[in-house]
Order: C-alpha cells, then structure tokens, then sequence
C-alpha cells in the first residue's frame, strides 16, 4: 500500500478532505500525509480527527499553511458577533482535533506551522499531551497569538516523550541483539553438535 502521501499547494479544500478522510478510514498502509498550503480551515480538522481517532498507521502529519481557525469558505464580516461564532465554530473542530490525540499512539510528528492558531489552541494542545505519549515532535512556528508559556509546557511534555522514546527503542534494541547472540550461540552449538556427530560416524566406519 501506499506508505507516503503529499498533496501540498494544490487549493485542496474542506470538501476534498472530508473525501480523503474517508478514503483514510479504509487504509492502513499511510505513514506520511502532507497537505501544506491548501485551503483547509477548521472543517478539515473535525474530519482528520475521525481518522486520527481510528488509524493505527499515520505517524507524521503536516497542515502547514492552512488556515484553521477560519472557515475559509465564509465571506469576511465585519460584525464582531459574527466573527465571534465563527471562532467559536473554529475553535470547536481544533478541540474535536486535539481529543481525538489524546488516545493516539502512532502519530509522532504534527507540523501546525502557520496555522493561524490562537491562544486556545495552545491550552487545548497542553492538555491533550497530558495524556499522549507518542508526539515528539510539534511544529508550531508562526503562530503568533499562540501563548509563550503554553510552547514552553509543550516542549515540555514533547521532551518527555522523546526521551521515552529513545529509551523504548533501546529497549528494542537490546531484546533484538539478545535474540540474535541466543540465535548464534544456538547455531554455533548445533554446529559443534554436528561435527561431534560426524567425528562419531567416521570412528564407527
């Protein structure tokens, strides 16, 4: 199956995710999926949250460049209460988005870079690493409503989960290198075994 999947800066918007969410939802193969600079807003993030709730394969996502707490496909207004429920609405499907990590353990790599994300993001992703542990890395660069005490909790918990990480992966390491030297020294004994045999056979002769 398809491991790798980039559909950067080609105007992909939220109707065209729902339909690659979807798509998602039936894979199991994708490791990598990069959809930078499209015109995703917050949509996208409710739809990418029902694959994320449910995948066991993705382990590095980039949505650099999209806008996602606008709907993009909304005219601008210049009422204060209709740009206020349309946050709201926003800051509703980045939340549905962040809960849906809070169980994920495949995921390790989430580029939110130029993201147009706010303060709250900030909050809803310091608390959703409280319980994900398999993130180490998040790209939040250009964000700049984003509060800089909130990237500090997030580098944070991202620091503790690479350093579970590396010491998972040497655990692997050493179980690996165990089964391999238990695999030689069982191949070195039936060897002499063999021999021995052989030594016996000629003897009999």
């Amino acid at each position: 199956g398809i491991k790798t999947l980039s559909i950067n800066r080609k105007e992909m918007d939220d109707d065209e995710m729902d339909c690659l969410a979807e798509a998602l939802l039936n894979t199991a193969s994708l490791a990598v999926l990069q959809v930078e600079d499209n015109n995703l807003g917050p949509p996208s993030l409710g739809f990418l949250a029902s694959v994320l709730g449910r995948n066991t394969s993705l382990s590095s996502l980039s949505l650099e460049g999209n806008n996602l707490t606008n709907f993009s496909s909304l005219p601008a207004q210049d009422n204060e209460r209709i740009k206020s429920s349309n946050l709201d609405r926003a800051l509703l499907e980045f939340g549905k988005f962040a809960k849906s990590l809070h169980g994920n353990t495949n995921l390790a790599y989430l580029n939110l870079s130029n993201c147009n994300l706010g303060r709250e993001c900030g909050a809803m992703l310091c608390e959703m690493l409280e319980s994900n542990q398999s993130l180490i890395m998040i790209d939040l660069t250009r964000n700049a409503e984003l509060d800089s005490r909130d990237i500090i909790k997030i580098q944070s918990k991202l620091k503790k989960n690479f350093m579970r990480y590396k010491a998972e992966r040497l655990t692997e390491y050493q179980e690996r290198k165990y089964m391999r030297e238990n695999y030689e020294h069982k191949r070195q004994k039936e060897r002499v075994l063999m021999d021995n045999q052989n030594v016996a056979e000629k003897i009999r002769a």
